[in-house]
């Protein structure tokens, strides 16, 4: 890889906010991040919308507004809380049956998991087409 040159933190970031582009600046000056994004929105408003660096390795594009990236997990911590608090309201036990509030799962494999249990699921493959885009970029 070659040697990364700075380039500038692009984008906005709404009064009250900056401490979230201090972070993110840091991101690049102290822990060594290659490109990244972030965007945040407080109250139906985007208060931040930065972005930075490159995205390849050998460091020779420039990160831009609208450059695509694949994520992973990032919606776990948030679905693990939603099902706490759904089990807490007793909306579901964590012994039952998952084809018990999800009927379809039942030509699946999973009518003996137990909603409870280390289920891990995801796509098995990727639309080629965006494959393809991202591949390209």
């Amino acid at each position: 890889m070659s040697e990364q040159q700075p380039t500038p933190v692009r984008g906005e970031v709404a009064a009250g906010f900056e401490p979230v582009e201090r972070v993110f600046r840091a991101n690049f000056t102290d822990r060594n991040e290659l490109g990244a994004a972030c965007a945040v929105y407080h109250a139906g408003e985007k208060v931040v919308d930065l972005w930075d660096g490159y995205r390849d390795t050998a460091a020779t594009k420039p990160w831009e507004e609208n450059t695509m990236v694949l994520v992973f997990s990032t919606t776990k911590g948030v679905s693990a809380a939603a099902m706490a608090l759904a089990h807490a309201r007793n909306y579901f036990q964590y012994d039952d049956q998952v084809s018990i509030h999800w009927p379809s799962t039942t030509s699946t494999g999973f009518i003996n998991r137990r909603i409870g249990s280390n289920v891990k699921a995801g796509f098995k493959q990727m639309n080629e087409a965006l494959k393809e885009r991202v591949e390209t970029e």
